[in-house]
């Protein structure tokens, strides 16, 4: 990590950009370079950067992280993302996008079985740990 954060410089709102570039075609000559110097995947890095940052997505930012994790469900940091950057520990009212992503979440059995720092992340945000408990949640905030 020390490496890379000689090479992420950004601010959070310039690394969503930049990672949005990525995911619509663009800037895959930097990524290429990226991998070159670090070894690593900048698409990666740069999700890690925006949670570590804890970067605030705005609706049209949530929609497109949602999207590419319904076209990459092994991408599990694009879930820390989506909660890190959407959720504040206060939950006494779901807005839709909040409602959304964990719809997405609860509805996702690969990722509870196998992402290990899930529970971290939605414990950081005071929400329940175990999918049916967030699926009991979720139900209770709409009833």
């Amino acid at each position: 990590m020390d490496r890379r954060k000689n090479l992420i410089t950004f601010s959070g709102k310039d690394a969503f950009v930049v990672l949005d570039k990525l995911w619509n075609g663009k800037l895959q000559e930097e990524a290429d370079l990226f991998y070159d110097r670090t070894g690593e995947d900048y698409e990666q890095c740069l999700v890690e950067y925006l949670i570590e940052q804890k970067y605030k997505l705005d609706p049209s930012g949530i929609q497109s992280v949602l999207k590419q994790f319904q076209d990459d469900k092994q991408f599990y940091e694009l879930v820390h993302l989506l909660l890190v950057s959407s959720f504040d520990g206060d939950q006494k009212k779901l807005r839709d996008h909040q409602f959304n992503i964990l719809t997405a979440l609860c509805e996702d059995e690969i990722i509870w079985e196998n992402d290990e720092a899930l529970k971290e992340y939605l414990s950081i945000v005071a929400l329940p740990t175990e999918r049916k408990e967030l699926y009991t949640y979720l139900q209770s905030m709409f009833t």
